[in-house]
């Protein structure tokens, strides 16, 4: 295994969520032409425990392209595992890399592709749909970076939180531009310098979860907007004047969810995601 690249600490224009089951951390998508190990994806645990995935599947924009994890796949707690389209190819130009399976059977495009994860039961655990021109670096788009999430504990649906590698990426171990969370960050958007942060407890859940708002601010008629991974709006709770919500499982399919916490002039103050089971 490669040694991990050196750690900074960074003040960031990204937005923290909670981070939960399994993240799609890294892609190689259109390799370089004097270095092909086939297309790869590479997913994080971020869980404190193994993480058994058999049985889960990985597809990306063509639902007739899948992959089923094999029996007795398992990531261990902050450890990472490659879904490598060519095991061959893949092997013989990363030969230090044991923390693979394959093949997928399938490759992903150079002008952007939705890549989707489901758990066994078929619930959609992750998804990225990433792209080729600008917001995205563009340089992975066959010159031989990789894409590279800065953090995992990082919303991974929006192109900022994305850097490109350096040549060839690195599979199996954290990203080169990993970018440490700092304690307290301050939280920046487009609309609103923030520091509020949200946690959903518990993060899976069915019945019901609770929004926990950290804010240093008196919250006063806030609004969270859920929305389901079509962008269409899911559920509305406005008029938050507290730093505990109650969001009801009911009426909710089961699925990734996207939520943001707006004042009461519409400015965003946050935004994260949540899984219903």
């Amino acid at each position: 295994m490669k040694s991990k690249s050196i750690l900074f600490t960074a003040w960031f224009l990204v937005q923290a969520i909670p981070i939960f089951a399994q993240v799609i951390n890294e892609i190689n998508y259109h390799s370089s032409d004097e270095f092909i190990p086939g297309d790869w994806v590479e997913l994080y645990n971020p869980q404190p425990n193994d993480l058994d995935i058999s049985g889960w599947v990985f597809k990306d924009e063509d639902s007739l392209h899948v992959f089923e994890m094999p029996a007795g796949t398992i990531i261990p707690t902050d450890g990472y595992l490659v879904l490598a389209e060519d095991i061959i190819a893949f092997d013989s130009l990363f030969p230090d890399v044991s923390n693979y399976i394959g093949p997928l059977g399938f490759g992903f495009s150079g002008n952007g592709e939705l890549l989707r994860l489901y758990n066994s039961s078929g619930v959609q655990i992750d998804t990225v749909h990433y792209d080729d021109i600008a917001p995205w670096p563009i340089e992975p788009d066959g010159t031989g970076p990789t894409l590279e999430l800065i953090n995992p504990a990082w919303d991974n649906a929006l192109a900022e939180n994305w850097a490109a590698s350096a040549q060839h990426g690195t599979p199996g171990e954290v990203n080169g531009n990993y970018v440490e969370v700092v304690e307290n960050p301050v939280v920046l958007t487009s609309q609103v310098t923030s520091q509020v942060t949200c946690e959903v407890q518990p993060n899976p859940f069915h019945s019901g979860t609770f929004l926990r708002i950290h804010s240093p601010m008196i919250i006063i008629n806030a609004t969270l907007t859920i929305y389901n991974l079509s962008g269409h709006e899911a559920r509305r709770i406005e008029n938050i004047s507290s730093s505990s919500v109650f969001i009801s499982g009911q009426g909710l399919s089961a699925g990734l969810y996207i939520f943001r916490l707006s004042d009461k002039e519409s400015r965003l103050l946050s935004s994260g995601r949540f899984i219903v089971y």
